[in-house]
């Protein structure tokens, strides 16, 4: 019985040899994949919980705090562009956290302040200032 160097001679040795250590670089590899799914669904779970936590905390504090039901803050949203619907949203979660008697009656895009403040004249010097800037 020899050594086991004398497996890996010649070629035949050197596609052995290639194979185990391309299959012990694969299997680094996956282990690796896995950790990080692991890692990432454990994160999930965490967030989860301290979700859960929060909103039975924030139930229990709104029981202890509103003995009468109030009239909650409502939003009406006009606008189509989703970025509007967002503001308006937020705003409302805003209102709702921390204002009394508050209602978002319209929702209307604002007017950009160039256009309002600077004349015609001036928007199209800039214009021209740019040409060839294209």
């Amino acid at each position: 019985m020899g050594h086991l160097s004398d497996h890996f001679q010649g070629p035949l040795g050197a596609v052995v040899l290639s194979l185990i250590a391309f299959s012990v670089v694969f299997l680094v590899l996956m282990a690796l994949m896995l950790l990080l799914i692991g890692v990432k669904h454990l994160a999930g779970l965490i967030d989860a919980v301290k979700a859960a936590k929060e909103a039975q905390a924030q139930a229990v504090k709104a029981s202890k705090t509103s003995s009468s039901p109030k009239e909650a803050p409502r939003a009406v949203v006009r606008a189509q562009e989703a970025g509007d619907q967002l503001i308006a949203v937020l705003t409302a979660a805003i209102a709702a956290g921390g204002l009394e008697n508050f209602r978002i009656s319209s929702v209307r895009p604002a007017v950009a302040v160039a256009d309002s403040l600077t004349s015609g004249w001036k928007r199209l010097s800039r214009l021209d200032n740019l040409e060839g800037w294209e």
